[in-house]
């Protein structure tokens, strides 16, 4: 298998001389075809016949023309100019056709400049005969074929030529399905540049990136297009992969688009080298999809099969095709890694690659781009330097980001959440002194949704702000009734870390206790976690310190899951440390877990806060938190989370008969 050029010529006719500007501009297979085109960027008149040759063998490959008695010819229209002056080259010649009727390409070029044939169609003898003006009786009559095939050369709406294939037999027909098949050919077949020929320069680059010189988005797609018609003829598989080139925008912005545009084309060549260092016996095609995006083709070798491979009863992972994926796109990633060396700046990338590969993930072009850049998606959740291969599984998460980027604006606007509460209790005492306020989305069709399934959602577009304000202002409407009923509670909440980010959590808080002037400030727990420490720690001890000014409670959530030192918390100014439910789930099975959590209720009291312990499910649990002196409870063994009016009789349970 190899790689064919196709070319289309646009001419300028300028003095009398002919000069055009040829462009390697489509690359496409075709087993065993070992036809050239030419791709030099200046050439005269005499380069046609190179083309056509080209043409004509192409046509007789795939026709399968040498087994019947059928002719080749190529017309093209040298120039079209305002008047309707028509010049024509035409190319059939006994070096490359057997057609001894060439007066009939006069006729047939005459018509179609007069009325343009931008589709495939076919003349019968009756037709022809029509077109070209011959009677029945004529002595050139019997030159007339049974059977014309005309295949226009045209790109973007413009005609530059035809292919014609003559029928000589009556009982031989072109075949339907290789037609379309030339007719994509010669449909896309071309790069076309046109060139001014006084001012020498381009008026439009139509399937080329200017900035990096690589194939543009629409090259892609029509090489993905062709390469699934070629598979219905031949049992081809090919790989797309959609790179997400990360820290490119920052480069842009801080070093300027001229040092951008360089660092885009290192990048091209960058893939490049990473695949072809592998030695692998691919046919590639490197582009650039959009901005920070690149695209890659990779042709799998056949192999010798003989016919189309069934994905039926194949497990994909076990394929080499599979296996070359993951080769190329670690290698990319690789490559990316390194640092790239621009006007003496040393500059550091990395990537995010997504793939696709047939037939087993589709069978259109814009089946296979959705899916390659579904699983980048995905790639880019694992972090940087990842790749995903596509799984069904992501056309589920796909169907959920689109539900929620449509639903959850709305929900927000109509605030379809409400609040279930979790009882916090005293362990001493058994009484109910606090709880946690747990958002739900009550969807009007779905029901009710759960925070894991909106709240990440929510964090990376830019939601999360507004459900905080949103629980806040519940909760402190929820408190103040349940002040009315007798019951003073503590309710805490879960703050995003981006509202602590910019110290905008004081001025939410402010403004919900100014709008409800009958609840004390001491009424709201703040619950941060223990990745805001990671982002600015001095800042983050400034907003606490702000909170905790107005009588505000704050919590440290999760304690012991994350990464912070102990030396950071050492130093917070927190009112409770909320320690993560993993230690009292494998309580049993490991019994470090005890030290650990004893050592905590001695950190705890060194540091002067009180302790919460979630995820109590057991007796034991809550018996043991009760031995080590741990200050509050919560979980499954006290109660589920409850809607308000469900956890109100709670509270009047409790303080009738406090929790043992």
């Amino acid at each position: 298998m190899i790689f064919i050029d196709m070319v289309v010529l646009i001419m300028n006719i300028d003095t009398g001389s002919v000069e055009s500007f040829l462009y390697n501009a489509y690359q496409n297979m075709l087993p065993d075809f070992i036809g050239a085109f030419a791709t030099q960027k200046e050439a005269h008149i005499d380069d046609f016949e190179t083309l056509s040759v080209g043409i004509v063998t192409l046509f007789e490959h795939v026709l399968e023309l040498k087994k019947t008695s059928a002719s080749v010819a190529v017309l093209w229209f040298s120039t079209i100019d305002y008047d309707k002056k028509l010049e024509v080259s035409h190319f059939v010649s006994e070096k490359f056709t057997s057609l001894k009727f060439s007066n009939v390409l006069d006729p047939l070029c005459e018509h179609f400049f007069n009325l343009p044939q931008y589709t495939p169609l076919t003349f019968n003898s009756a037709e022809l005969k029509e077109v070209c003006n011959v009677s029945e009786d004529s002595q050139n009559a019997e030159e007339i074929p049974h059977c014309t095939l005309v295949v226009p050369i045209s790109f973007s709406e413009m005609v530059y030529g035809y292919a014609l294939v003559f029928y000589h037999a009556a009982e031989i027909t072109p075949p339907t399905d290789k037609i379309d098949f030339l007719y994509s050919v010669m449909r896309s077949a071309s790069l076309i540049r046109r060139i001014d020929m006084d001012e020498k320069r381009f008026d439009k680059y139509l399937m080329n990136d200017q900035q990096t010189e690589l194939p543009n988005r629409a090259y892609l797609y029509e090489s993905l297009v062709n390469l699934l018609q070629m598979s219905e003829l031949y049992p081809l598989r090919f790989a797309l992969l959609t790179i997400r080139v990360n820290g490119l925008k920052h480069i842009n912005n801080s070093l300027g688009i001229i040092t951008g545009d360089l660092l885009l084309k290192e990048v091209g060549l960058l893939i490049k080298a990473a695949i072809a260092q592998q030695e692998l016996d691919l046919d590639v095609i490197v582009g650039r999809l959009n901005g920070v995006d690149f695209g890659v083709i990779m042709m799998f070798p056949l192999d010798g099969e003989e016919e189309p491979p069934s994905t039926e009863k194949i497990d994909l992972q076990t394929t080499k095709e599979y296996a070359i994926v993951q080769t190329c796109c670690n290698a990319i990633i690789e490559k990316a890694n390194d640092h790239v060396d621009i006007n003496n700046h040393q500059l550091y990338l990395s990537a995010n690659i997504g793939a696709s590969i047939f037939p087993f993930h589709g069978e259109t072009a814009e089946e296979l781009l959705r899916k390659a850049d579904l699983a980048k998606a995905t790639a880019k959740q694992s972090g940087f330097n990842s790749y995903k291969i596509y799984e069904d599984l992501m056309d589920s998460d796909a169907e959920n980001i689109l539900f929620l980027n449509n639903n959850l604006p709305v929900a927000i606007a109509s605030n379809q959440f409400e609040l279930f509460y979790q009882a916090q209790v005293d362990v001493k005492s058994g009484i109910i002194v606090g709880t946690e306020a747990l958002i739900r989305w009550r969807h009007p069709d779905k029901g009710i949704i759960f925070p894991g399934d909106f709240i990440p959602f929510a964090d990376e577009n830019n939601y999360s702000i507004q459900l905080d304000s949103i629980v806040l202002a519940m909760a402190c409407v929820q408190i103040n009734k349940w002040r009315q009923e007798g019951f003073d509670l503590t309710v805490s909440v879960n703050i995003s870390p981006k509202h602590f980010d910019n110290g905008l959590i004081c001025d939410t808080v402010h403004t919900m206790l100014k709008d409800n002037s009958s609840i004390s400030a001491s009424n709201i727990k703040i619950e941060l976690l223990e990745s805001v420490l990671l982002d600015d720690f001095d800042f983050t001890v400034k907003v606490i310190n702000d909170l905790r000014r107005v009588g505000i409670n704050v919590a440290l959530d999760d304690f012991g899951s994350g990464y912070s030192s102990l030396e950071y918390v050492a130093k917070l100014p927190m009112d409770y440390l909320k320690i993560d439910r993993t230690f009292l789930m494998n309580l049993e099975k490991n019994p470090s877990n005890k030290i650990i959590l004893e050592t905590i209720m001695t950190l705890s009291r060194g540091m002067k806060v009180k302790t919460i312990a979630e995820g109590v499910e057991t007796a034991e649990h809550y018996s043991f938190l009760k031995t080590i002196g741990c200050d509050l409870a919560q979980g499954y063994y006290i109660n589920r989370p409850l809607p308000a009016d469900e956890f109100e009789k709670l509270l009047k349970q409790n303080k009738a008969t406090p929790f043992q």
